[in-house]
This record gives C-alpha cells, sequence and structure tokens, in this order.
C-alpha cells in the first residue's frame, strides 16, 4: 500500500527548501560578480580554508547534535543542545589552538596560514558553523521551520554583499573569508535570539552529573557518527587539498566554482528537506510502512525534478560558466559537466542519511563513508603523483563517486524493505530520459540553424 506524505509534512519541507532555494539563488546571481572581483588563485585559498573550517567543524560536535533530535520535552532539549554547544566552544578552540602551533609547519604549502592571526580565524569560523548546525536542529525540534529558512537568506545576502563590498576595496581571499565570518556570525545571533533566555537558564540549571550522563547516553554519535561524517567531509574534500599541494591555487579555484555552483546547492537543498525527514522518520521509526513511505516519496520526488537541471549541466556546463563567470572560468564548467552525474545520486540520497541514526545504524554509514574516503583518496592521490591532468583526475572521482552514492541509495531502501531493481530504475531512468531529450533537442537545433 502506497501512503501520501501528511501536508504538515509537505508545508515544513516547502518552508526549509523556499529558504535554501532563495539562500542559494542569492549566491548563484552574484556568483558572476564575485568571480570577476576575485580570480581563480584568490577563489582557491579561500576554498582550502573554507574545506578546513568544514571538516573541523564536523568534528567540533563529536555529532551530539544529532540527541537533540531524539529529546522529548522542552528542558531535555535545551539542556542537549547547551551541552553540545559547550562541546564546540571547547574543541573548537583547541583545533584554533593547535593550528597557530603548528601554523611555521604547514604555511608553506597551505596559502591562508600566512595571515597573521590564521588560527584564531579558523578557530572562529568552525565555531561559527557548528553553532549553526546546533541551532538549525533546536529550531528545528521547535518546528521553527521559518526562522531557519529565514537565517539561509540572511546569511546568504550577508555572505554575498560583504564579498563584494570587501573585494572592490582589495580583491584578495581574506575578503571571501571576511565575508564567511560576517553571514555566519549574522546566522547565529539569528537563530539563537528567540532561545536565548531559555538556554541561558538551562546552562545555569546544567549539573556535571547531568552532563556526563548525556554524554555516556549518546556515546555511539562521536564513536560512529561523528566518524563518518568527517569520512565523507575529508573525502568530499580530498580534491581540494590534494590539488593545492601537487597543482596550484588557480586549479583548486576552478574546481572549488564548480564544487560550489554544483554540490553548494544540493547539500543546501537535500540538507533541508532532510532535517525535516529526521523529524518526521523519527516520529515514526516504529511503523515501517510509513517509514519505507515518507523515504521513497521524498528520495523519487527529487529524483524527478532534478533530473533535467543535471542534465544540462552536464551537457552545457562549460557553455554556461563561461557565459556567466567569464573566459578564465571555462575550465569550472567542464569540471562541473563531470560531477553533475554523482551529484545527481547525492541530491536523492543525502535527504535520508538520518535513517541511520533513527534505526540506530550508526556502524553502517560509518563503514560506507569510510570506503568512501578510502576510495576517494585513491584515486586522487595516486593520479596526482603519477601527474594525471587535473580533469581525467576529476573524471575517475566522479565515476567512483557516483557509483558509491548510487549504491548508499539502494542499501538504505533494502534497510528499509524495498527491493533494489526498482530503487536502480527509479535512480536510474529519470536522469537517463533527461540526457537523451536534452540531446535530441540539441541535434534538432543544430541542425535547423546550419
Amino acid at each position: 500500500m502506497r501512503l501520501k506524505i501528511n501536508n504538515p509534512f509537505l508545508k515544513n519541507v516547502s518552508f526549509l527548501a523556499s529558504g535554501s532555494v532563495l539562500a542559494q539563488a542569492i549566491t548563484i546571481l552574484v556568483s558572476p560578480i564575485i568571480m570577476r572581483i576575485y580570480d581563480p588563485t584568490s577563489f582557491g585559498i579561500f576554498s582550502v580554508f573554507l574545506s578546513s573550517v568544514t571538516i573541523f567543524a564536523a568534528l567540533s560536535t563529536g555529532q551530539y547534535e544529532n540527541a537533540i533530535m531524539l529529546q522529548s520535552g522542552k528542558d531535555r532539549i535545551l539542556s542537549a543542545s547547551i551541552i553540545t554547544v559547550l562541546l564546540s566552544a571547547g574543541i573548537s578552540t583547541f583545533f584554533g589552538i593547535s593550528v597557530w602551533l603548528i601554523n611555521p609547519l604547514l604555511m608553506e604549502k597551505i596559502q591562508f596560514l600566512k595571515v597573521p592571526g590564521s588560527g584564531a580565524i579558523l578557530g572562529l569560523a568552525v565555531f561559527l558553523t557548528s553553532m549553526i548546525t546546533v541551532m538549525n536542529l533546536l529550531n528545528n525540534k521547535m518546528l521553527a521551520y521559518q526562522r531557519i529558512a529565514a537565517g539561509k537568506t540572511i546569511q546568504a545576502t550577508t555572505v554575498s554583499s560583504t564579498s563584494i563590498v570587501y573585494g572592490m576595496l582589495s580583491a584578495s581571499f581574506i575578503g571571501l573569508q571576511v565575508g564567511l565570518l560576517a553571514g555566519r556570525l549574522i546566522n547565529v545571533l539569528f537563530l539563537v535570539k528567540p532561545h536565548f533566555v531559555a538556554l541561558a537558564e538551562s546552562l545555569g540549571t546544567l549539573k556535571y552529573d547531568q552532563f556526563r550522563a548525556h554524554i555516556k547516553r549518546y556515546r555511539k554519535f562521536p564513536l560512529f557518527t561523528s566518524w563518518a561524517i568527517v569520512f565523507n567531509t575529508i573525502s568530499a574534500q580530498i580534491p581540494i587539498f590534494t590539488f593545492e599541494y601537487f597543482y596550484t591555487s588557480s586549479e583548486v579555484g576552478l574546481y572549488a566554482l564548480a564544487q560550489r555552483i554544483i554540490i553548494g546547492p544540493v547539500l543546501l537543498l537535500s540538507g533541508s528537506v532532510g532535517q525535516v525527514f529526521f523529524q518526521e522518520g523519527a516520529a515514526v521509526k516504529d511503523d515501517p510502512v510509513r517509514l519505507m513511505s515518507i523515504s521513497s516519496d521524498i528520495s523519487d520526488t527529487i529524483s524527478k525534478y532534478s533530473a533535467i537541471p543535471f542534465a544540462i549541466i552536464v551537457l552545457f556546463g562549460e557553455i554556461i560558466f563561461k557565459t556567466l563567470f567569464g573566459d578564465a572560468w571555462s575550465s569550472a564548467g567542464i569540471f562541473a559537466q563531470y560531477l553533475a552525474i554523482p551529484t545527481y545520486f547525492v541530491m536523492s540520497t543525502n535527504p535520508l542519511l538520518s535513517i541511520f541514526s533513527i534505526l540506530e545504524k550508526q556502524k553502517s554509514i560509518l563503514a560506507f563513508n569510510a570506503i568512501l574516503l578510502i576510495a576517494r583518496a585513491i584515486v586522487v592521490i595516486a593520479m596526482s603523483l603519477l601527474g594525471f591532468p587535473v580533469l581525467q583526475i576529476i573524471t575517475v572521482y566522479a565515476f567512483v563517486s557516483g557509483l558509491l552514492w548510487l549504491s548508499l541509495n539502494l542499501y538504505i531502501f533494502r534497510l528499509l524493505g524495498s527491493s533494489v531493481l526498482q530503487r536502480l530504475i527509479v535512480n536510474v531512468k529519470w536522469i537517463s530520459a533527461s540526457l537523451i531529450i536534452l540531446k535530441l533537442i540539441e541535434t534538432i537545433l543544430s541542425v535547423v540553424i546550419s
């Protein structure tokens, strides 16, 4: 029997998705301006900084923020939030100090570390990033979806405007850093505001025994979920660090733009849907039929409606990037063409990753992300050592990534009791049909024009 997703679910998804769409629309619309202010080298240096922040932020909370969604009662929800914030503050500070201490050993290869105070800047960026994650889940649990959506839009607007203004004064990667910090700080303040008093009261009443019991109760998150996220994050950033070491910051910048335009919107949009899915899935975890219905409806809908946009990138990526960003960025469009297909499978799978927390299968997602990390590392590092061109490395990297993400999607639905063959057909049919149709249209138009 096929069950429909209820209206409140669709309403909540629409709130978060609309905020994500608007935030990404702002980012994409101003990208042509930003890419004409900053050159590929500056963008490449900033991308290494951003990748470092992303990896450290995945570690800084121990993934204890996931416990927020499993609490019942406002006091327990607030307590879980405060405990995660305290952990993040301590670990982010540790990361900042560590980077400051080892700075002299790394600054020759990692360009952003040459800026004075880079350790403190990195630590602050990590803390702000983890705070957004925690506050998004707190607002999610409180059903404040409109605030989460508004926060994404405010952050995107602040990042873009700050980067442009600073870039007009001095077009170095520091302008992009300042934009990042400003946007995330504003978003944190916005998300915290309605809960500030309650969080302060919860902090004041928090006891050490309560803190220790919470850490022990949810220890699977740092032991399994945390490392799964870290492995996935590192594997996604491997090309950034490898190209910085073996090639040039310009190559990093070209790849990073392709990643930003293709992968960035996907993670934001699918993450928004995933936040609501976590809430709904946790509520029906004892009803396998309902959980299966919600999961398949989400994956099917995303596969269907995202197929054409990804097919357009596959066929016309170079032309699009060259037109929007200028001749200097045309290679980024070629990179995007190869990254589009694996990202399509990420799009339909990423919203469902919380199923491993819901079903308490953290070891499974840890194993997948370990395999993904090892496979990507072997491809990128080995081919770089052998001197392969960047485009060939990205081609193989994309193939391996797409195959593994498709496999994960099939595994999720196997856990839920669905037919693997049926899910394979669903995953492949929409993107295949879109590519065929668009290619036919392109061929017909070229014949007519000639």
